[in-house]
């Protein structure tokens, strides 16, 4: 979505759209729109270039002026916004609960235990956090992989554990029938990972050594 200002032309001619806040190639109101919009302002002329075809250049110096007026009017709001108390508290409040109301989560390795680590090696809290923050996402990815199968697929895993068969075939019905392809595709990224995840705790087991 994005901001739009409806009839931005009624007021073109006025002495605080056209130079006090915008210029007379860009009035006040399409530079707050751009503004609104988080863009930037830029000035473009058309040139022709003959048999009706056209293109647009950036103009350099009206561009510059539109720019500095850009900066103008964000000032300006800041003033606005924070001379009042009230309405400062208010918009900072809204402005907290709505899009600054998100915590990285934080992983805490303190307990963790290394048996078989060199003793003369020990970790800083960093790097067990960062253990623990693998150790965890290990474990939703497990998690997910059992979520993934179907009723019937967790009870024959559970039988074939237990011993009471061997090779069980699963019959399912068409609602429960996945595309293959993508089955096998995503497999094999999640072989992939898996090596490199390997492969990364070889190379600092070796380090520690």
């Amino acid at each position: 979505m994005e901001w739009f200002i409806e009839n931005k032309s009624m007021d073109k001619h006025s002495v605080a759209a056209t130079k006090t806040y915008g210029t007379s190639r860009m009035d006040a109101y399409s530079i707050f729109e751009d503004t609104l919009n988080l863009k930037t302002v830029t000035v473009r002329d058309r040139i022709d270039d003959g048999d009706g075809r056209y293109h647009y250049e950036v103009n350099k110096n009206e561009t510059m002026l539109a720019r500095e007026k850009q900066n103008m009017i964000r000032e300006k709001f800041k003033e606005w916004l924070f001379s009042e108390p009230e309405r400062r508290q208010k918009y900072v409040e809204y402005y907290n609960e709505t899009f600054n109301n998100i915590r990285l989560r934080e992983y805490d390795g303190s307990h963790l235990q290394f048996p078989g680590m060199n003793p003369a090696i020990e970790l800083k809290p960093h790097q067990k956090n960062a253990v623990a923050r693998i150790l965890d996402k290990e474990k939703h990815m497990e998690n997910a992989k059992t979520k993934e199968q179907t009723e019937p697929e967790r009870a024959e895993a559970e039988r074939v554990e237990a011993e009471i068969v061997y090779a069980p075939m699963v019959a399912e019905p068409q609602e429960y029938q996945y595309n293959a392809d993508a089955f096998e595709a995503r497999g094999v990224d999640e072989v992939k990972q898996e090596a490199a995840h390997k492969e990364v705790l070889k190379v600092r087991a070796d380090k520690a050594r």
